[in-house]
């Protein structure tokens, strides 16, 4: 949702967040200003108000300053990571884009001149951001329309997909915005959820499902229903559940008995399937003994062939990758495809543009890895096999989905060696390290062994103190990483990423573009 920011707020984001990804999180004024491509008055400038705005929240200074040499250093300290979300959170807070999209949303439209005094800005500023804002609207099927009456226009499910995200992603669970309903009340509605259904959520699921049964209600109260051709036989139920038909029975009354939904029943049962829809679509951790509810074999699905192509597409992607899956890969790919497509069916517009949620912070941290790089080329090679019918966006996010369900799974398909590795070191503080890079994700993902003391067959050494490999009848050249035991947990994802490019090296991969 930056793009509701100003250049400047967003350079400086990326200036504190080139820090914190840098080793140690500290850089060089020179490094930054290269990585950064800024001339040296503009990135003085920015460092500058960026270390005043953060005063400003935090009431200190938090970047540390300091000359090394002839160098000018700045640093981060490990503690203070969460000044990233703060520092976003506020940047937000005080764009005039994000309250002009917010308040037209929970005030159901406005007026040029009301916005105008509110903001004491002038129509024709308020003109001009609200135009800068449609042509950012638009990829997102959203636009504001009116001249001196202002509203929000476009489809139903799109508008609060949308603002789901954007409140989310703003507030992070620090504020809450529906100043017509108690957060708590919110609470009350999540017991109205069958317990299957909000047991499937992690805890910051249960905050995203917040943000959906208030973003709906307030779109409820406002009179704005869902899309007449979103058809009830595509929205979430499960008759086997015990308590689903009391829950959802629950769930309408309550609305029926509150004044400021004037729906009739009917549009309500509409409305509370949708949310559980909603949230059904968002679920991340899934385990394999969770069973695919028997709403996806309705009558209605299966005209559309929607389990059997779940099927075919789980087929082609083993295929894909040469590999046999046991019955409990099978079952999770199969319960993920089913959420996977689902979100794809209830959110056609919006999705190809705004992730599911559960996917923003993951893919933030795998679109550069070569894994998720390889993965996604492979598939989207044969995509077009399983869907002819969709476009180029649709086949996107499908491709990014499969990438992200299968990556951790095959490995072996890209990284057909697997690493020796001799652990040398008599310092206690390294048994975190070997823990770390010889767990089950570590032995998946970088496909690596460890080995004793004079195995022949050792590719990498990795030791905390000097060593001469021939003393240890192994090559000269055999690449050592070395470790330094005072910073064990900095040095880990370095480490992971020396291991990682060995490793490409050794499967004929180091040439790809990462």
């Amino acid at each position: 949702m930056l793009f509701l920011l100003d250049n400047d707020k967003k350079r400086k984001l990326d200036i504190l967040n080139a820090i914190y990804k840098a080793l140690y999180h500290r850089i060089s004024f020179h490094t930054l200003q290269q990585d950064m491509k800024l001339s040296t008055v503009t990135l003085t400038t920015a460092l500058s108000q960026l270390i005043d705005d953060i005063e400003e929240i935090c009431t200190e200074s938090i970047i540390l300053e300091y000359r090394q040499g002839n160098q000018k250093w700045y640093e981060l300290p490990e503690k203070q990571h969460f000044i990233q979300t703060q520092l976003r959170q506020y940047y937000m807070q005080n764009s005039i884009k994000f309250h002009l999209i917010k308040d037209l949303f929970l005030n159901n439209g406005g007026t040029l001149t009301g916005f105008s005094q509110t903001y004491f800005l002038s129509p024709s500023k308020i003109t001009r951001e609200i135009k800068e804002l449609n042509t950012m609207l638009v990829k997102h099927h959203l636009q504001i329309e009116g001249f001196k009456q202002l509203k929000l226009n476009g489809t139903e499910s799109s508008i609060r997909y949308f603002f789901v995200h954007l409140f989310f992603h703003t507030y992070q669970g620090l504020d809450w915005p529906f100043t017509n309903m108690n957060p708590f009340l919110v609470k009350y509605y999540h017991d109205l959820f069958p317990k299957k259904l909000y047991r499937l959520l992690d805890v910051k699921g249960n905050l995203f499902a917040s943000y959906i049964v208030a973003i709906s209600l307030t779109r409820c109260a406002q009179a704005h229903y869902l899309e007449s051709n979103m058809s009830l036989d595509w929205l979430y139920e499960d008759a086997s559940l015990p308590d689903f038909e009391e829950k959802t029975e629950s769930f309408i009354l309550y609305l029926l008995n509150d004044p400021q939904y004037s729906a009739t029943r009917d549009v309500l049962v509409k409305e509370v399937r949708f949310i559980y829809s909603f949230v059904f679509s968002q679920q991340t951790f899934i385990d394999d003994n969770t069973d695919i509810p028997s709403f996806f074999f309705n009558e209605a699905l299966e005209s559309f062939q929607y389990m059997h192509n779940v099927d075919y597409v789980l087929e082609r992607l083993a295929f894909l990758f040469e590999r046999e899956l046991d019955d409990r890969t099978r079952r999770i790919w199969r319960y993920h495809l089913t959420v996977i497509h689902y979100r794809l069916l209830l959110f056609p517009e919006i999705l190809v543009t705004l992730p599911a949620y559960w996917t923003v912070d993951f893919l933030t941290i795998i679109e550069k890895d070569l894994y998720y790089q390889l993965t996604y080329e492979r598939i989207h090679e044969s995509l077009t096999i399983f869907h002819e019918a969709l476009n180029e966006q649709h086949l996107d996010y499908l491709t990014r989905a499969y990438s992200v369900l299968t990556m951790p799974y095959v490995s072996s398909y890209f990284m057909k060696h697997t690493m020796k590795v001799l652990f040398l070191t008599n310092n206690t503080d390294f048994h975190f390290l070997h823990k770390a890079l010889t767990s089950e994700f570590a032995r998946i993902y970088l496909r690596i062994e460890a080995v004793e003391m004079g195995n022949p067959d050792t590719d990498v050494i990795i030791s905390d103190t000097l060593v001469n490999p021939t003393l240890l009848e192994l090559p000269a050249d055999i690449p050592i990483i070395y470790y330094e035991t005072n910073a064990y947990f900095d040095y880990l994802n370095h480490i992971q990423n020396q291991l990682f490019q060995i490793q490409l090296r050794k499967n004929g991969l180091e040439n790809r573009k990462k």
